[in-house]
């Protein structure tokens, strides 16, 4: 959300998605770190919470999460499964000191998504 902040000019997430909807995006995808990620689309929102796992080293973790949504978009994934797979591999980052040692293959991810609940809720825009 700090980009979308600089962007946008908005403070909060859901006016940064509103922002760059009206700015001509077809999909928003916002992290907000700790409390998750938002993304957007028309309307409707999805607001996620987050994966809890011991955080040591955060670097790396929102490339972790860009690669699980652009897999999802490649796998023609609807919003609710690419954030949780995205998040997933986001969360996966922080374990380990340094970028890339943590993250999950496609398989593990795709294990832990579907071991671990992520909260992930529908609303208006």
């Amino acid at each position: 959300d700090d980009e979308a902040r600089v962007l946008t000019g908005c403070e909060r997430p859901e006016d940064q998605a509103r922002a760059l909807l009206a700015g001509g995006a077809g999909t928003v995808v916002i992290t907000c770190g700790r409390d998750g990620a938002i993304a957007a689309r028309k309307k409707d929102c999805w607001r996620t919470g987050v994966f809890q796992v011991e955080a040591v080293d955060p670097s790396g973790s929102g490339d972790a999460f860009s690669s699980g949504i652009v897999t999802g978009s490649l796998r023609g994934w609807d919003l609710p499964r690419m954030l949780a797979y995205a998040s997933a591999l986001g969360a996966s980052a922080v374990r380990t000191v340094g970028t890339t040692r943590g993250v999950f293959t496609a398989a593990e991810a795709e294990a832990f998504v579907a071991a671990n609940r992520l909260d992930i809720r529908r609303e208006s825009l």
